[in-house]
């Protein structure tokens, strides 16, 4: 099909992507990893994809890392509270 996709197939693969993660997620935290800080993800006003997202957070959970996941949609005023608040 020449590189084409359609909605209901991108939209059917991201939710397969989420059943894995719900399924590694666990795995991944309890790694035992030694405590390395804390960090703020989220993504930003506009954007509303999330999956690299979620990767990268569980990712870093996997290493040590406590994750504040401010979501998707964020305004930057919204990472500055975070960080005020959560001190990574």
């Amino acid at each position: 099909r020449d590189g084409i996709l359609f909605v209901p197939e991108v939209l059917l693969s991201a939710n397969a992507m989420k059943a894995g993660m719900f399924i590694l997620r666990p795995l991944l935290v309890a790694t035992g990893a030694p405590k390395q800080g804390k960090m703020v993800i989220g993504t930003v006003k506009g954007d509303i994809h999330d999956i690299g997202k979620n990767l990268v957070g569980m990712m870093m959970e996997g290493a040590g890392f406590d994750v504040i996941d401010l979501g998707i949609n964020n305004a930057v005023e919204k990472y500055l509270d975070a960080i005020e608040q959560h001190q990574p």
